[in-house]
């Protein structure tokens, strides 16, 4: 227990280092090779390769993402654009509603823009302090990461030989575990979440192209809700067209709904096949639900670590009947 204790802070890093360790696995015994078994030559390269392939480019991501929120909370504090095309949608919403329907619908009745702005003021300044801290403590953690997943590649084959030794079950049992764990990762990993956050940076493109405020935060918006099966991308995107059809922007809006359809939502179809291994199916509902009870609980690392945990779950519950199946012959 208290062993644990000292890792727990260190939990989300090591948790990281591992995912990525089993997906860039291959990576790494293939640049072995060339390096004709010098292993530490072939994991400090493999760690630089990630590093440039996906530590770099989600750091400029979240970079954006800040960036924009930051302007967006000075501009909802001081009453500006945002707050005005807001009233101003509300208006030509009201307006188009009661011009072309039988209705007569007051928003305002029922929608306090005033006090929600209030509410999301007083919210940001309450979490920003605990946002630039968890920052600066990133960077920290990032060194733990690096080495950890430094090692893990290097040694790792050491570590499951170790972990298969001391493990109460029978060896093959250990390595059926391993496999089926290390086949629901690349699955869910490589299938959904980089094709949801593909999604994610070809919406953020499209809204930026089109003039839409704020396309990162959209962007990062419809990565995670890319995970909802059938709808999708489409909660995002259709109404920011909508948005921009009402602020008299006509072609823009086309512009963006025809390439959330063509662009934006032809990529699960195409690519999410091939980046899914077979034999593990996961419906994409629960691997939603995962998202957000893992961003709630590990914070932005619950993004990858919420889905794996469900991975591992069901390779578990795949290979429990088995065992029990075997010990009643036995």
């Amino acid at each position: 227990v208290l062993s644990f204790l000292v890792l727990l802070p260190y939990l989300a890093s090591l948790f990281f280092a591992v995912v990525l360790a089993i997906l860039f696995y291959s990576v790494y015994e293939y640049i072995l090779k060339l390096c004709r078994g010098y292993a530490t030559i072939a994991s400090f390269t493999t760690v630089v390769l990630i590093v440039l392939l996906v530590l770099l480019p989600l750091v400029f991501l979240s970079l954006l993402v800040f960036q924009e929120s930051t302007a967006l909370y000075r501009d909802i504090a001081s009453g500006g654009d945002v707050v005005s095309i807001v009233e101003t949608l509300v208006t030509k919403t009201e307006t188009f509603i009661n011009t072309y329907t039988s209705l007569t619908l007051d928003i305002r009745s029922y929608v306090d823009v005033e006090m929600y702005r209030n509410e999301l003021i007083r919210w940001i300044a309450q979490n920003s302090g605990a946002f630039i801290g968890s920052v600066i403590d990133g960077i920290f953690y990032s060194v733990i990461f690096i080495l950890a997943l430094f090692f893990l590649l290097k040694d790792g084959h050491k570590l499951l030989a170790k972990l298969i030794e001391v493990s109460p079950l029978k060896d093959d049992y250990d390595r059926s575990i391993l496999r089926k764990v290390t086949l629901a990762v690349n699955s869910v990993v490589r299938g959904r979440l980089i094709v949801g956050l593909l999604q994610g940076i070809l919406a953020g493109a499209g809204f930026w192209f089109f003039g839409v405020p704020s396309p990162a935060i959209l962007g990062a918006i419809t990565a995670v809700v890319s995970l909802l099966p059938a709808i999708g991308t489409g909660i995002v995107i259709l109404p920011v067209a909508l948005f921009l059809f009402l602020s008299g922007s006509t072609l823009p809006a086309i512009g963006l709904a025809v390439w959330g359809v063509i662009i934006v939502g032809v990529v699960d179809d195409i690519i999410g096949p091939k980046l899914i291994e077979r034999g593990v199916r996961i419906h994409p509902f629960l691997i939603l639900i995962f998202v957000l009870g893992g961003l709630t609980f590990f914070g932005p690392i619950g993004f990858i670590a919420g889905p794996v945990l469900l991975s591992v779950m069901f390779a578990l519950l795949e290979i429990y009947p088995l065992m029990i199946e075997r010990h009643a012959d036995e």
